[in-house]
């Protein structure tokens, strides 16, 4: 079973461009270099790549884990989407974003992040993320909520 907004990253060069920009989630880097398993023996299919040598892989069709170029591994969503979604809302410039923050705070956080991303390497962040947003569908979930997962 493929995810379909998997699929919509592999077929719209353009929305796998803005995640490879903003969520450094590279569909074209689907590859890994040594041999990964589970132990419950779940398949792994590498399915993107990061800019620090690490790889995104989907296990049963669903699940998002990722593994870094060092051997740890961590389950990242239950799905491409939600990956995404994370990915996107909670970007790696916000290093202030903890769950001991009400929704406010956390948009304040993000404002001030994103102001700083924009000046140093996203003019058009807005416009960025929400075609990375819309294009695939995600939800626009509250902040403490995408937090939890």
């Amino acid at each position: 079973m493929t995810d379909r907004v998997l699929e919509l990253l592999r077929t719209r060069p353009d929305l796998a461009g803005l995640a490879a920009f903003l969520c450094d989630f590279d569909v074209r880097r689907a590859r890994h270099g040594e041999q990964v398993h589970l132990a419950s023996g779940a398949s792994l299919e590498p399915i993107a790549g990061d800019d620090m040598g690490g790889t995104y892989f989907l296990s049963r069709g669903t699940a998002v884990l990722h593994a870094s170029d060092d051997g740890h591994a961590s389950l990242v969503a239950d799905s491409v989407g939600e990956a995404l979604e994370i990915a996107v809302r909670l970007p790696w410039w916000c290093e202030t974003m903890t769950d001991e923050r009400d929704e406010e705070d956390l948009r304040a956080a993000m404002r001030a992040a994103d102001d700083e991303a924009r000046k140093d390497f996203a003019p058009d962040l807005d416009a960025q993320r929400a075609e990375l947003i819309h294009g695939p569908g995600l939800p626009d979930r509250p902040l403490v909520e995408l937090l939890a997962l």
